[in-house]
């Protein structure tokens, strides 16, 4: 299953991994929620919308405020 997610968030990201959705479950004492372990998830994210100047969050990331970058 290929999914698009627009609006990322935290949790969405940590329920995807989690549980494989983006929701919290239910019940969280569900046996259904243990995944066997091939079981996959495949999520496709629009990167360049996420890391836009002005809208995503690489706006807060500006290199040249890393002491790394200014050396």
């Amino acid at each position: 299953m290929t999914e698009v997610i627009k609006n990322l968030t935290a949790n969405k990201i940590t329920n995807l991994y989690l549980y494989g959705q983006d929701t919290l479950p239910g019940s969280l004492i569900n046996d259904s929620l243990i995944r066997p372990s091939g079981d996959v998830l495949k999520i496709k994210v629009d990167i360049p919308s996420l890391m836009d100047p002005n809208t995503g969050a690489g706006r807060f990331a500006v290199g040249s405020q890393f002491e790394l970058i200014i050396q």
